[in-house]
């Protein structure tokens, strides 16, 4: 019998036997302490309801947002469309990540859609922290309506306003009008798979 226990370090997921096993405890434990602190609930997630989550198909996107002179972008894959008038998208982003906050005070942020081709773009933008590296550090990008950084090497992008946010457990559901957008190339998208990316 396993669980898989959802961490809220940004893109890991620890497996072990939850009976018997002291380390997997000591590691749960401290997941517990450190989520507590932040204010998430930790929950252990049946390994079925895990896997039948992870069939649930994904593009992969590269957020961008804009707070003051601070920018930064992270890899994503939850977004979806929620109205066609006025364009409105949603996008669920980690409580835990940088981006998180720098869209709650800016209140913008922008979709770009990554192509086949752009696998190492995903990976640049989703396994490093913003708060310790600037991650368009040779990346060329161009603004928009917002300020936020629309990549250059997106096939499509959206930039767009916050019109609303809620709470969704470990993560924040954010609801966005598009301000603006256009595609950039014909490419077809990357489907997400997780163990091209994290």
């Amino acid at each position: 019998f396993q669980l898989q226990i959802s961490n809220e370090t940004p893109n890991v997921q620890l497996k072990y036997p939850i009976f018997g096993n002291f380390i997997g405890y000591l590691k749960l434990e401290i997941s517990f302490i450190r989520n507590w602190k932040l204010g998430i609930t930790t929950m252990a997630v049946k390994k079925e309801i895990s896997e039948a989550l992870h069939r649930i198909t994904h593009g992969v996107y590269v957020i961008s947002a804009k707070h003051g002179k601070k920018i930064n972008a992270m890899t994503a894959a939850w977004v979806a469309r929620a109205s066609f008038v006025p364009p409105l998208i949603t996008v669920a982003i980690g409580k835990t990540r940088y981006s998180h906050d720098l869209i709650i005070d800016g209140g913008v942020f922008a979709v770009n859609i990554l192509g086949k081709s752009e696998i190492a773009t995903g990976k640049h933008f989703g396994l490093t922290t913003g708060r310790k590296v600037d991650k368009f550090s040779n990346v060329s990008y161009d603004v928009k309506a917002t300020g936020s950084p629309i990549l250059k090497d997106a096939i499509a992008w959206l930039d767009c306003k916050v019109v609303s946010h809620y709470d969704t457990g470990d993560h924040t559901l954010f609801i966005g009008e598009v301000l603006d957008g256009g595609v950039l190339r014909e490419e077809e998208p990357i489907v997400y798979k997780k163990d091209e990316f994290f």
